[in-house]
């Protein structure tokens, strides 16, 4: 058999399995097999798999910020901070546990406005309709 024939049998059948048509080929079959409970469960998976590989990046950039913190200081302002592995392990876990406090803090207060936005909207619309009435009462007098 001849090699290039070969090579391009097998960039053809590539081509054909990862073809626009084909993945929306795929897709649909899916559902036929599957069902919707599943997808729902791989979209909520693939989300939630998103947000952890997020968080710990961000987790690991906040170890890096702490292990690095006394040198910084030793460097800007000569605190004479010693520079000994329980150290570094003591501002890097600082660093971990102040980042996912505020970030805890961060998440119930955005909660808390979720709660009270009905409320807020509320009186903003009594607040906006008493602005109407008083100037709708200005328009008459004048």
């Amino acid at each position: 058999m001849d090699i290039t024939g070969l090579i391009t049998g097998l960039i053809t059948e590539i081509a054909e399995e990862f073809s626009f048509l084909g993945l929306i080929e795929k897709f649909i079959s899916f559902f036929e097999t599957n069902s919707i409970i599943t997808f729902i469960i791989f979209a909520v998976s693939l989300f939630l798999l998103y947000r952890l590989v997020k968080l710990a990046f961000r987790i690991f950039l906040v170890v890096i910020a702490g292990v690095l913190f006394p040198f910084a200081m030793n460097l800007i302002f000569d605190w004479g901070i010693a520079i000994n592995v329980g150290t570094l392990i003591f501002y890097a876990t600082a660093a971990v546990v102040i980042f996912l406090l505020a970030t805890l803090l961060k998440s119930a207060g955005k909660f808390l406005g979720v709660l009270g936005s009905p409320i807020r909207k509320r009186t903003e619309r009594k607040r906006i309709e008493k602005d109407i009435e008083e100037d709708l009462e200005k328009k008459k007098r004048h």
